[in-house]
């Protein structure tokens, strides 16, 4: 970046956390935004250290600032370039600004006073602060910019009193390398230049800038009296700070030497020392003021007899007051602007205290309306540190005071609202709670009858439970794989873990001369036991009418009709094939079948589960559903868990088996 220009982009910088110390705007310290140099010049971190140097060179300038993706990442300054010149550095066309600028950066706001930031360059030991405002670079300040405008208070009378004691010296035959080394490790910007013990100039850090490096001249290979800027201009120890910054602006230069009578006493250094401050103190006393009275915070200030000495319009209309004589040269606040005389008579005891105040207050207008303050204060000191009064800051919390009232109200509401909702959600368990009771109740009821039509098969031991497991067992492998996943679901295997044990409560209406035959059934009786399944069926159907809830009862009827049909067709009562059979019958089929084989009875032994597994097997796609059958492969192990038969280390029985439907 090579042109000289100003930098208006945001910047992304923090700036210093400043803590202001006084809580209005005080009128006797200038602000650094008042007194800094807008004309900013600014460069890339890639860029070469000459072309900065030449920059500065031509623009008269000490530093630059260094921007990428318009963040201030660093300031370039003489001393960075004399540090490398000290360190033997020669190729600055080949250096990047990165590689010897000062960094990170400290960034200040431009309402930040004058004196405080001077506290942060001596606590930071840095001599130069951007400038930001809402992000944005508008300008930077100086250590010199802060010395001429401390000045302009009286704090320095005399140039002795601020000038450098330690001078650096070199003769004017020392190269201009030498000189630079001797001025890094003195960490000074300047050096005089003798010639014996006479002075006869000085040579600066914008000497080494201007005249050697951005000419791309060899230091080594120069004199200190070619490059050093002379005439020595010099002042007597008791010149005024404001005449020597005078005589600086008027010769132009930025160093005196302070000498009397040919005895160096030291040199006075400040940068056009009143080009930020040719506007009076009264200027700035004015714009102040006008801040003052544009502000739309509630301000008042009072002299150390606790007398208003002056309200803003904010004030004003605040207390409804028209006429600002109504307030000036009364004591703070007459008394008919308070509620309670008590409350006024204790404030202006505390107003007396040396210590920063913050209170609630109740006034009222001069209208009569009733408001709510809180009150900041603290004194005023004058430049030499006196106090001489106080200024504060009412601001109006009435609305809040009427929102706090209002959130009041809002929170009884959420807290009733919150009560009739758990109370709703305790009625809620109640009924949850009910109507499980009545399922199980139910439930229990269903199983009992279910019990009571096997009680008259004594055989049968655990056939019930048995089965209601097997057929979960079966359902839960179809839901996950198989050709039914979608048809069954959790109200699915609920249904059925209620249904299943109904499959047989037809055989209560078979006689006992044939339900407990011990032989083989002859053809007249075995199509009298085969009614079972229509009585159970229609007993249960005639049951779902009257209740219209009860979703299981309708597959309770489908299975007690169905779970001996065969999928081939060849079953009974009604000779239906395939999926004509309802899934829940076909899977209660394959269940009853395995746990009869499995059983002893009075006219057979139980036979082990590897050789009913084969015997199922066998009925693939005949007796039963194939996609059930592979189901029951899946779901093996967990059928022989359930009755807890353990086959390993045992014979299998050898001799073939078949179902035998005469007896179900």
């Amino acid at each position: 970046m090579g042109n000289k220009e100003q930098f208006n982009g945001s910047i992304k910088s923090e700036i210093s956390d400043i803590p202001s110390g006084r809580l209005i705007t005080s009128r006797n310290w200038l602000e650094v935004g008042d007194v800094m140099s807008k004309d900013i010049i600014t460069i890339s971190s890639d860029q070469c250290v000459f072309s900065a140097a030449k920059i500065m060179s031509e623009s008269h300038i000490s530093c630059i600032i260094v921007i990428d993706s318009e963040n201030v990442v660093g300031i370039l300054t003489e001393t960075d370039i004399l540090k490398r010149i000290a360190a033997n550095e020669r190729s600055f066309d080949k250096i990047r600004v990165a590689e010897i600028m000062s960094s990170p950066v400290e960034c200040v706001p431009r309402n930040l006073s004058v004196l405080e930031a001077s506290r942060v360059m001596i606590r930071k030991h840095i001599k130069r602060l951007p400038i930001l405002e809402e992000k944005q670079l508008v300008g930077i300040v100086t250590q010199t910019d802060l010395a001429r405008t401390l000045t302009s208070y009286g704090m320095w009378k005399n140039a002795v009193d601020i000038m450098s004691r330690d001078v650096a010296r070199v003769q004017t035959s020392t190269t201009v390398a030498e000189a630079a080394e001797v001025m890094a490790s003195r960490n000074v910007s300047c050096v005089l230049a003798l010639e014996g013990n006479e002075p006869k100039g000085i040579f600066t850090e914008r000497d080494l800038l201007r005249k050697v490096v951005s000419l791309q001249k060899e230091p080594a290979h120069l004199k200190v009296e070619e490059v050093m800027s002379w005439p020595v201009i010099s002042i007597p120890p008791d010149c005024s700070a404001f005449s020597a910054g005078k005589t600086m602006e008027k010769m132009k230069v930025r160093r005196l030497l302070v000498m009397e009578d040919k005895q160096l006493y030291g040199i006075l250094t400040q940068t056009d020392i009143f080009m930020a401050v040719k506007k009076k103190l009264q200027e700035q006393e004015e714009e102040n003021f006008s801040m003052l009275q544009r502000s739309e915070s509630n301000i008042y200030t009072l002299n150390l007899d606790g007398k208003i000495t002056y309200v803003n319009p904010a004030f004003m209309k605040l207390l409804e007051v028209s006429d600002p004589g109504e307030l000036i040269g009364k004591t703070f606040l007459p008394e008919r602007f308070w509620f309670n005389q008590k409350d006024r008579s204790q404030f202006l005891k505390e107003q007396k205290k040396d210590s920063i105040k913050a209170k609630e207050l109740t006034l009222k207008t001069s209208k009569g309306r009733r408001i709510y303050v809180t009150l900041f204060s603290t004194f005023t000191k004058n430049i030499h540190g006196e106090i001489n009064g106080s200024e504060g800051i009412l601001y109006d919390i009435t609305a809040k005071k009427e929102l706090v009232t209002l959130r009041k109200t809002e929170q009884a509401l959420r807290e009733s609202k919150k009560r009739l909702s758990e109370q709703n959600a305790r009625l809620e368990q109640m009924v949850q709670q009910r109507t499980s009771e009545i399922i199980e109740i139910r439930d229990v009821t269903v199983f009992a009858l279910a019990k009571l039509a096997e009680s008259r098969d004594p055989e049968t031991g655990q056939h019930l439970e048995r089965l209601r497991t097997y057929s979960q067992i079966l359902a839960e492998v179809l839901r996950e794989e198989g050709p039914y996943t979608n048809e069954i679901d959790e109200q699915f295997l609920e249904d059925l873990y209620r249904s299943s044990p109904l499959h047989d409560i037809g055989k209560i209406g078979i006689p006992d001369t044939i339900l407990l035959k011990p032989g083989q059934l002859s053809v007249g009786e075995f199509e009298i036991m085969k009614r079972h399944t229509i009585i159970g069926a229609e007993a249960i159907e005639c049951s779902a009418t009257q209740n219209k809830s009860g979703s299981f009862l309708i597959m309770a009827a489908e299975v007690a009709r169905s779970h001996h049909e065969r999928f081939d067709g060849s079953g009974y009562p009604s000779g239906l094939s395939g999926r004509h059979i309802s899934l829940a019958a076909r899977i209660v089929a394959l269940a009853d079948v395995y746990d009869a084989i499995t059983s002893s009875r009075v006219y057979k032994s139980a036979f082990e589960p590897r050789v009913a597994k084969n015997m199922i097997e066998k009925e693939k796609g005949k007796h039963f559903d194939p996609a059930v059958v592979d189901a029951f492969r899946a779901g093996w192990e967990d059928f022989v868990n359930v009755r807890g038969l353990v086959d390993s280390h045992k014979p299998e029985l050898m001799e073939s088996a078949a179902s035998d439907d005469s007896r179900r």
